[in-house]
């Protein structure tokens, strides 16, 4: 959803504030323990008793969403929540309000002819426990921002700017002299190259080597402790900034427990190519009406485009394929994955149209959350653009016939074949 907001952002060229809430669990009432329940009773810092504020027999009753309670969390999202939808505000003489969508955590803000009836979308915030985000013009966010500041105290707002990474929810994000957004995990692939003690480079970050066929010899727990650990590190980029990496980081998590001294070596490798591209990211702004790289696209990129790339190696070590997925919205690339498929075929044709059908399904579920960013009214549809190179796969889902011997195939893509058809039917 985050990268989807901050594309979004690029593409309408707005700006970026962030902000956070100061002791938000405070803010929140703790409701009262159901009869015949245990209440929780705590006691008062010593430093209290010592400045002679409270006595050293004094106990207090909980009455607000305090740290360490598992409830605090969500009896914080909710009073913020509650409070928020009520937010309106005038700025330079137009009325503004936001309203939460579908996906909780994000919000847009509208303008309103002073009846509740809203006209246009200007912005959007995310919102994540105490961190805010706010993407819009310049007046818009300054006048969000002085109405949140009316509810609750706040850091000092840290607008996105070309001069440094500003951070957000595991992100950086820095625009460039172009007016590009760059979202990247720079502060964090440098800790993690400190950590490791990485010295060396390299400009790939897998190199063509198989995974043994046996199990290591003389597995210890430090060895698998040691694996799964450079598994979750690396995991945590390549989620969110550096798909790049994703191939590479799918087989070190699979072989953690049968093989973690591979494990070590390919993340060590893969470590050493972050050192030669520890600013590497995701790059988003304006949509280029072009035809993608080489002119390859039966259609132009436009601001309501979706493509759905997907590719496959077919059983390359005898079992599953691997598949590759990345979903691009105006260009721009919101969502992917590479691992084994979910189950074995019996031909390239069927692994490229199994690739399809995720690459598919991937596509519908970023649709989801893009239909939530719209700034117009009204329903419509993003077109989908499905893009794969097996000439076989693209037959049978194109072809109302066939040979009998693809037709298990056939029948396995007729739900895939049914929207390619029907573009409205989602």
């Amino acid at each position: 959803m985050i990268r989807a907001v901050l594309g979004h952002t690029a593409m309408m060229s707005w700006g970026i504030t962030l902000t956070d809430i100061k002791t938000v669990f405070l803010h929140a009432l703790r409701p009262p323990p159901p009869k015949g329940t245990e209440e929780v009773i705590v006691v008062p810092p010593k430093i209290f008793v010592q400045a002679g504020i409270c006595s050293p027999d004094e106990r207090w009753r909980v009455r607000r969403a305090l740290y360490g309670f598992q409830t605090s969390p969500a009896l914080w999202a909710g009073h913020r929540d509650g409070t928020m939808k009520g937010f309106k505000w005038t700025h330079l003489g137009i009325q503004y309000m936001v309203k939460q969508t579908p996906e909780g955590n994000l919000w847009k803000i509208w303008t309103h002819d002073g009846k509740g009836n809203m006209l246009d979308c200007v912005g959007h915030v995310i919102v994540y426990v105490d961190d805010v985000l706010v993407a819009a013009c310049e007046d818009v966010r300054k006048g969000f921002l002085g109405r949140l500041r009316e509810e609750w105290a706040t850091s000092s707002p840290e607008e996105v700017t070309c001069n440094g990474w500003v951070r957000f929810c595991g992100f950086e994000l820095r625009w460039d002299q172009e007016g590009f957004l760059h979202v990247a995990q720079p502060s964090y692939t440098h800790e993690l190259l400190e950590r490791h003690g990485i010295t060396g480079k390299r400009v790939a970050p897998m190199s063509k080597v198989g995974v043994p066929e046996h199990e290591e010899n003389d597995i210890t727990p430090s060895d698998i402790k040691a694996a799964q650990g450079i598994a979750g590190e690396l995991l945590w980029l390549s989620v969110r900034s550096r798909p790049d990496i994703s191939f590479s980081v799918g087989q070190i998590g699979r072989q953690v427990s049968h093989h973690p001294k591979w494990a070590l070596q390919v993340g060590r490798g893969v470590l050493e190519y972050l050192a030669s591209t520890p600013n590497h990211g995701l790059v988003y702004g304006p949509c280029v009406k072009d035809r993608g790289p080489g002119g390859i696209l039966p259609i132009e990129r436009h601001p309501h485009l979706i493509e759905a790339y997907s590719d496959i190696s077919f059983a390359p070590q005898g079992g599953r394929s691997f598949q590759g997925v990345v979903i691009l919205y105006a260009g721009c690339p919101l969502q992917w994955e590479s691992g084994h498929q979910s189950f074995a075929t019996m031909s390239t044709a069927g692994s490229e149209l199994l690739g399809y059908t995720e690459a598919t399904t991937m596509a519908q579920s970023v649709e989801a959350v893009l239909k939530d960013l719209k700034v117009i009214h009204g329903d419509f549809t993003f077109e989908k653009l499905l893009c794969g190179d097996n000439t076989s796969a693209i037959s049978i889902l194109t072809k109302p016939d066939g040979p009998w011997r693809t037709r298990h195939l056939r029948l396995r893509s007729t739900c895939l074949k049914e929207k390619l058809n029907d573009p409205n039917s989602g």
